[in-house]
């Protein structure tokens, strides 16, 4: 979950399921809140990964939401099978703010398998590679294109 956040609904859009669960932050971990929600996906609606009819796929996420209970807005979302999303752990030297934020656009025309122009992507640093007693560290790298955001 995001900094600061304390409740997130998970939804992934498949193409035969839509699933969401809602989740809270506590001291002990991750708790399921409520029930969580399960439905077919409308027929045609996603097809290799994106969503083709997006008014049948927000009307079912509207219900399957009412239905389990989710009380907060904060999403974290995939949509299954698509090739136009990319996840990546990339092993980088350690350095400032600053510079990742310069070598992450570099090291985008390295991991993306599409235009640069045509993504939206972020970065969080996972944790030093090394244990945190070396020069090296992990950062998580999603990147998106922006026709499927």
């Amino acid at each position: 979950m995001a900094r600061g956040t304390t409740n997130a609904v998970g939804l992934d859009i498949g193409a035969d399921a839509i699933k969401a669960v809602q989740l809270r932050k506590t001291g002990q971990g991750l708790r399921v809140v409520g029930r969580p929600g399960y439905v077919p996906t409308p027929s045609g609606s996603v097809s290799g990964g994106v969503v083709v009819d997006e008014d049948a796929v927000a009307g079912t996420i509207r219900q399957m939401v009412a239905d389990c209970g989710c009380t907060t807005k904060d999403v974290v979302a995939s949509v299954g099978g698509t090739t136009s999303v990319t996840v990546r752990v990339v092993t980088m030297p350690q350095m400032s703010g600053a510079e990742l934020t310069d070598a992450m656009d570099y090291e985008l025309d390295r991991q993306v398998p599409f235009p640069i122009d045509q993504v939206i992507y972020d970065y969080q640093i996972i944790e030093s590679a090394d244990g945190g007693e070396g020069d090296e560290m992990s950062v998580l790298l999603a990147a998106a294109q922006e026709d499927t955001v």
